[in-house]
């Protein structure tokens, strides 16, 4: 990525957060990102950590910003998408192959904020889940897809056919940008966030000041009830993609009992 202003975009649950469900379109893919501003040499250190540690170093010097809730052009750019899908998750079921721990390294007012660049954490990094670092633009993501409102999210690269890991997301439209990035999905909850971050003074290399950390980042999926919901309000229940097996087991067991017990308070109103 180029270090000029001349809007180039080449590649050059954490207890902090206040836990709250965002809502899931059936049929469409949305991961997050929960977003840290860090300062200091203690932000310094945690990036070059594993994703674990960073979380724990944000714990204990980390401000939460919020989080970013982006929906993602799956039927469009569907290899793009599972990149960064995969990414948000951890990719391979790798910890270190993840944004988890990451920072924003490019910050432009008015222009757009860009990360991904978990290997080398300066801009000159990053790499994708295929079997090369780089892989080619998906035509319907430069030849449908515009660069044309606050909140879209397209892929950072160096050229035609060059994208790894690096992503950005617009603060203004950028119509100068269509036909050479690849557009593949948008912000759809979170500006306060991404409004938050835009204040955030930069250097002359248009790096922020404090660092911007990704502390934790995965895909939020829609499970329903196989029983009746306790309530309307209740119907659907949301969770993230990166929960573990036990958690996951313990929630079966636990949907499986309520399960139960409504039946048996149903068989038990029948009988009377």
């Amino acid at each position: 990525m180029s270090g000029s202003k001349n809007h180039d975009t080449n590649d050059g649950t954490h207890p902090l957060f206040h836990h709250h469900e965002s809502v899931a379109t059936p049929g469409l893919i949305h991961v997050f990102f929960d977003v840290a501003a860090m300062e200091g040499s203690a932000a310094s250190s945690s990036i070059t950590t594993s994703s674990s540690q960073s979380s724990k170093a944000v714990a204990h010097h980390g401000q939460p910003l919020g989080r970013m809730v982006f929906k993602l052009f799956q039927e469009r750019v569907p290899k793009t998408v599972e990149n960064f899908r995969q990414l948000c998750i951890g990719a391979k079921g790798q910890k270190d192959f993840s944004y988890a721990g990451s920072s924003f390294h490019r910050l432009i007012k008015d222009f757009m904020l860009q990360g991904g660049d978990f290997t080398k954490h300066d801009g000159t990094g990053g790499k994708s889940i295929y079997s090369t670092t780089q892989f080619a633009d998906e035509p319907n993501g430069l030849l449908a897809m515009r660069h044309n409102r606050r909140g879209v999210l397209s892929m950072a690269n160096k050229g035609p056919n060059t994208n790894s890991s690096q992503f950005f997301v617009l603060f203004q439209p950028q119509p100068h940008l269509d036909g050479k990035h690849v557009v593949f999905g948008e912000l759809v909850e979170g500006m306060d966030v991404l409004d938050r971050i835009e204040k955030f003074p930069t250097d002359s290399g248009d790096r922020p000041l404090t660092k911007l950390v990704i502390a934790k980042c995965g895909e939020l999926v829609r499970v329903k009830r196989v029983f009746r919901p306790l309530s309307d309000s209740k119907h659907d229940l949301l969770r993230e993609h990166h929960v573990s097996s036990k958690r996951k087991k313990h929630m079966l067991k636990r949907l499986k009992a309520l399960q139960k017990s409504h039946q048996a308070k149903d068989s038990a109103t029948t009988k009377s």
